[in-house]
């Protein structure tokens, strides 16, 4: 996405008129928006217009207020739609990627975030939302080439992070950034100091990187091989495979890399990983979504992997173990028992039907966003509803059902995974995290009961109660806003799989 704003904020004998333009470039499509907002005195709201004309029509979203409440209003091709809410003076609008508003909402807080969770209008959506502002600390930039001291916030709204600069002196807004959404908004001539460079040591580094391709099917992949430096012999590999989504083979996420970070702390432990760009990252131009299945996206490419990573001369082909995550742990089982791998290592592992979760997460997920427990049971009874007909047959295979369609649905259900995970006769290691929003304790200990019917030493578990669905460690609750914050794999979670794949492993 690209695009410019311009707005202004004036002061009225009543209070302030914020206006704005915007224009903003999203693939081939052209969104263009016109703001007019109209505040009191102490900046609190009393009406708010944004027209957005974009190629699929014109949409116009309102927020009047009254003495007690808010109307939010939305006029589209779907029809007019309304809701209305509680208002105090406190509630800053939010809308979607319009910066004036965190302009506003900077001139209202002056410095100092309050120590209470934020309820924040965002009227394109028709909610009130429930957030977090907290001052994160002070960096540096330069705005027309002199140096700037910036102030750095961040918002957590719903299962969103947005970290937003301004400068101190003036609290002029300088840039504004959504990690998860690869969003960045950056005032004309500002730019962020760049971050300190890591300290150099005299230590060598304690892996080698380099580039090979691997074939599946007709498509070559390109892929990362990871070996510990001044490896000889041959090494016990691993073969990372991806979560749900179009992952790079870093499994990028933000600003993270949890890949990279466990293929780098593996090597520091003798062990070798082999990560790739997934089919839907790498080849999404060559894919015909309305065939695509799960074999094809997942299981398919990670066997082909396992088989090309045989081949290495820096691999030992007796000792190949495939560590998925998420998705990738599902199914680990049946790429481990396809690919006759040495073992499994099954990172956040969804054993449930996948119906039943996605129903699970848009629950948790309207709760965060501040719907009423009315309005998500009715969304989770409509795709209960939905999904039923997937699996009854009766949604034709091309009908879209939650981003993907029918068809493509129904041959992930076609696939057993804790059948999978007890018929395996591979060893398998399970690791799960206790503050993960996504797969529950309840996959676990499902996950655990399948192992617990194994022959002794075959199986072996781990809970992180600190950790998230990217196995980062988590202050306070988890909402997957973290995932826009910086984090690293820990050092306990790789070296417990490294002590694991040795012991699976043997002898080199």
């Amino acid at each position: 996405m690209s695009g410019t704003e311009e707005y202004s904020i004036v002061r009225t004998e009543n209070g302030f008129q914020v206006t704005g333009t915007s224009r903003k470039v999203v693939g081939e499509q052209t969104v263009n928006m016109i703001l007019d907002q109209t505040l009191a005195p102490d900046l609190s709201l009393r009406r708010y217009t944004l027209k957005v004309t974009a190629p699929s029509g014109m949409q116009t979203v309102e927020a009047i207020r009254t003495a007690a409440t808010v109307e939010l209003k939305s006029g589209a091709k779907s029809g007019p739609k309304s809701k209305s809410f509680p208002f105090t003076p406190d509630m800053p609008v939010l809308d979607n990627l319009i910066t004036a508003h965190f302009q506003v909402l900077l001139d209202q807080i002056r410095g100092i975030p309050p120590a209470e969770p934020m309820t924040f209008l965002v009227p394109q959506a028709l909610a009130s939302v429930p957030g977090k502002l907290a001052l994160e600390g002070e960096e540096t930039g330069t705005l027309d080439g002199k140096p700037v001291l910036l102030n750095k916030y961040s918002i957590e709204l719903a299962s969103v992070l947005e970290l937003v600069w301004a400068e101190v002196k003036t609290n002029r807004l300088m840039r504004v950034e959504v990690p998860l959404q690869r969003v960045e908004m950056v005032r004309e001539g500002f730019a962020l100091a760049p971050k300190a460079a890591a300290l150099a040591t005299s230590a060598p580094p304690s892996f080698a990187e380099r580039e090979v391709k691997f074939p599946s099917g007709p498509l070559s992949f390109p892929a990362t091989l990871c070996i510990p430096a001044g490896a000889k012999g041959k090494l016990a590999l691993v073969v990372l495979v991806h979560g749900s989504g179009p992952h790079d083979r870093d499994e990028t996420i933000g600003p993270n890399k949890p890949f990279r970070d466990l293929a780098r702390g593996l090597a520091a432990e003798g062990i070798a990983t082999l990560r790739y760009d997934k089919r839907t990252h790498a080849f999404m131009a060559q894919i015909n979504p309305s065939t695509l299945t799960l074999d094809e996206e997942t299981i398919d490419d990670a066997v082909a992997a396992l088989a090309f990573a045989g081949t290495l001369p820096e691999a030992d082909p007796d000792r190949l173990f495939v560590l998925g995550h998420s998705q990738g742990a599902t199914f680990a089982p049946a790429i481990a028992e396809r690919a006759k791998a040495r073992g499994a290592i099954l990172m956040a592992p969804l054993e449930r039907p996948v119906d039943q979760a996605i129903e699970e997460q848009i629950a948790f997920q309207g709760k965060k966003a501040g719907k009423t427990d009315k309005e998500i049971a009715e969304q989770v009874a409509g795709l209960k509803k939905t999904f039923a007909r997937v699996r009854s047959g009766e949604a034709p295979d091309q009908e879209m059902v939650f981003l993907v369609n029918a068809h493509y649905w129904r041959s992930v259900m076609a696939h057993d995974p804790l059948g999978d995970l007890k018929r395996l006769k591979a060893p398998v290691l399970l690791l799960q995290g206790g503050k993960d929003v996504q797969v529950l304790k309840a996959d676990y200990d499902l996950a655990l009961k399948a192992l617990a019917g194994k022959a002794p030493g075959m199986g072996e578990a781990h809970w992180y109660p600190e950790l998230n669905h990217l196995f980062f460690p988590v202050e306070g609750d988890a909402s997957g806003a973290e995932y826009g914050r910086e984090a690293n794999v820990p050092a306990e979670v790789v070296r417990t799989i490294g002590v694991w794949v040795k012991k699976q492993g043997g002898a080199p």
